[in-house]
């Protein structure tokens, strides 16, 4: 976990990377290409240290979408795992002396604004799908449309990324939501990976917590009983980050994954 994130600024910088490896794919879309994941191999995410670049790249293959020139034009969060779920984030490998936040873990699907053709679009990390449309339209219908938008188009101009969690009564992951929203959940520098927070931002933004006080098991055994939320993510100061999902929440998405 300790480790630098790659400069990424063309799609050249990801390929050599993933070549011959099936578990990504790169999907060419009008005016654009997206590079996401399909399916985690055990070897999919490995780093052998701090200094594998072609194991930090691949854990930047989330949702990666470079625009016709081959222009990296959107980079959403890095592939992160949760507590004692590899070597890395064993409890006792994890420095909580570093300054962190404490931030909810949303139950939806991950937004962010592209240019299709000069025009502002959503996309999941799959590009425009049907999930991004609904976003879409929950925008158009904003009473602040045009103010949003203008700070899409900003973010997107100084070449970061806004990160935002889409929940809905009509996306029901787990979670039952009431309102729909867009809320946001980090922003990103497209090269760089560096993470940002803005002071303010029109857009609702993710709830935080403080930080962990105390011992980290203790912490992640009392939230993991708690019920009617999913978890929790913590954020380090240097951009890296750990899931805590609640038992509850795992029970309930097995059991819906096998109804299905």
């Amino acid at each position: 976990m300790n480790y630098s994130f790659p400069i990424i600024h063309t799609i050249d910088d990801v390929l050599p990377h993933i070549n011959g490896r099936e578990e990504f794919i790169v999907a060419e879309r009008v005016g654009h290409t997206v590079i996401n994941y399909v399916v985690a191999y055990q070897d999919s995410f490995d780093m052998n240290g701090p200094d594998d670049h072609g194991g930090a790249v691949r854990r930047e293959c989330r949702g990666l979408i470079f625009d016709a020139e081959g222009k990296v034009m959107s980079r959403p969060f890095h592939k992160f795992f949760n507590v004692s779920e590899r070597a890395e984030t064993q409890p006792n490998n994890i420095d909580m002396t570093q300054t962190h936040v404490i931030m909810e873990k949303l139950d939806g699907s991950m937004i962010r604004p592209i240019l299709v053709d000069g025009l502002l679009r959503l996309a999941t990390k799959m590009g425009v799908t049907e999930v991004a449309m609904q976003a879409e339209e929950w925008l158009a219908a904003h009473s602040h449309t045009e103010h949003l938008k203008q700070w899409l188009h900003w973010c997107m101009d100084i070449d970061v990324t806004p990160i935002f969690e889409w929940v809905s009564p009509f996306n029901q992951i787990v979670l039952a939501y009431e309102e729909a929203d867009l809320v946001l959940l980090a922003m990103r520098d497209n090269e760089t990976g560096e993470y940002h927070m803005p002071d303010a931002c029109p857009f609702n933004m993710v709830p935080c917590y403080g930080s962990v006080e105390g011992n980290i098991l203790e912490y992640v055994t009392r939230q993991r009983d708690a019920e009617g939320r999913e978890g929790d993510i913590i954020r380090f100061s240097d951009g890296h980050m750990i899931k805590i999902k609640n038992d509850w929440y795992v029970r309930i998405h097995k059991t819906l994954d096998r109804v299905k």
